[in-house]
């Protein structure tokens, strides 16, 4: 048996509609890799049974309400992927977008900024803007800014957004890392 390149993890609560097109994004950028999607269904089982369906071959686990730093760390402790891949349930992945992952790299930690969505609303785009700025964002502003060209660039855990974070399955699994049980959102 193969063991998955990668494994998904994805935490919904309460998004049906997000989290069938954050899915179908997944399916369509990851087919060309070996990946496992694991999806945490916290608090809400209401749409788990349709999304299952819907998405043959998910891993679902369904749970009481607990923070979204537990329900990662519930869906990492089956991750059987040589990296784990934390997305939340309202991404989409762009067109190309595993074309642009580095698997073969000697980081053990990629993620990438907030993205924009090409259909992004005037309220949406003003957030985002406010958000790359130094007056909002401070010192985490690197997260909501596009790199220029794309690439790879050194940053520390400001840089990092949560909701588009790879990490190599040893790191947790060997080293011991976890989110801490009081983590909240990806800021």
């Amino acid at each position: 048996m193969d063991f998955p390149q990668v494994s998904v993890i994805i935490v919904s609560a309460r998004r049906r509609v997000e989290l069938q097109q954050c899915l179908a994004s997944v399916m369509r950028e990851l087919a060309s890799l070996r990946a496992e999607v694991i999806v945490v269904f916290n608090g809400d089982s209401s749409y788990h049974a349709q999304v299952a369906q819907e998405f043959p071959g998910l891993q679902c686990i369904v749970c009481a309400p607990v923070t979204p730093g537990e329900a990662r760390n519930l869906a990492a402790a089956r991750a059987a992927g040589e990296w784990i891949f934390f997305l939340d349930d309202d991404c989409e992945l762009p067109p190309g977008y595993a074309q642009n992952i580095p698997l073969e790299c000697s980081v053990d930690v990629l993620g990438g900024p907030d993205m924009l969505h090409p259909q992004a609303s005037s309220f949406q785009t003003s957030v985002s803007h406010a958000m790359a700025s130094f007056a909002a964002g401070g010192r985490t502003r690197e997260r909501h800014r596009s790199l220029r060209g794309g690439g790879v660039t050194a940053t520390c855990e400001l840089g990092l957004s949560a909701c588009n974070l790879w990490v190599k399955s040893y790191v947790m699994r060997d080293r011991g890392f976890t989110f801490d049980p009081l983590f909240l959102r990806n800021e």
